[in-house]
């Protein structure tokens, strides 16, 4: 993903490596599964497609399924630290 670069990337963050499996829905298998398994860690998500002021960018695609995944599962994003927090309770 171009928004991410390693000088992005804060203190104990890290990207996946996923790999292009060849057709879109196999993409979006290792994809969403890589991001229902951290989601299952229970930490917050940091979303890197965001402007300067925190909002959502780039909500197409991929980005766009992940997004919906993780509002689907209960999780909210929060502007101020451009994070997805899990819902109360989780892990």
């Amino acid at each position: 993903m171009a928004d991410l670069t390693p000088d992005s990337l804060g203190e104990g963050e890290s990207t996946l490596d996923l790999p292009d499996q060849g057709n879109p829905q196999a993409n979006w298998q290792q994809n969403s599964g890589a991001l229902r398994s951290a989601m299952n860690e229970g930490n917050p998500i940091r979303d890197a497609s965001v402007d300067s002021s925190g909002n959502l960018t780039n909500n197409t695609g991929f980005l766009a399924a992940e997004r919906n995944l993780l509002q689907d599962r209960g999780w909210t994003y929060d502007p101020s630290t451009t994070t997805w927090n899990p819902p109360p309770g989780a892990n």
